[in-house]
């Protein structure tokens, strides 16, 4: 068993960000790899007050933080 831990996608837009996360939901769909939504969340690192909308990785919402752990 592999596994991949703390990835992280980077785009300047929150609809490229969507974009990638579909590929990855699709990658891991056909190469049985499963995502947790549940560790998975969003932060911005600039423009914060212009961010809306939500992000979604197997059809869960993905939450916004202002710090990573």
């Amino acid at each position: 068993m592999l596994i991949a831990d703390d990835l992280i996608l980077i785009s300047p837009t929150v609809s490229g960000a969507q974009k990638m996360l579909n590929i990855c939901s699709l990658f891991g769909s056909m190469n049985d790899i499963v995502f947790n939504p549940d560790k998975t969340v969003c932060m911005a690192v600039a423009n914060t007050k212009h961010i809306t909308g939500t992000l979604y990785i197997s059809n869960k919402p993905i939450p916004w933080v202002s710090s990573l752990k």
